[in-house]
């Protein structure tokens, strides 16, 4: 049987230099590789740019009208 959680983000703690390590783990029975790929590339192109353009200006007008594809 195939559980519930087919997909879970893991993230650890934020070090003193700002970095953080992030996870994807999923179930290979219901997904390939390529899809929970993608979704962690996109996610760390969107903490390279908007959010970082975030915490350094302090502007979220441009976030507000953004989606993220997953």
């Amino acid at each position: 049987p195939i559980g519930p959680a087919i997909s879970i983000l893991h993230y650890g703690a934020i070090s003193p230099d700002g970095k953080i390590s992030i996870r994807l783990t999923y179930d290979h029975r219901v997904l390939d590789g390529v899809g929970p790929s993608q979704a962690l590339n996109e996610m760390e192109a969107f903490l390279h740019t908007d959010i970082l353009e975030e915490l350094t200006t302090g502007s979220s007008t441009k976030l507000a009208n953004k989606a993220v594809s997953v």
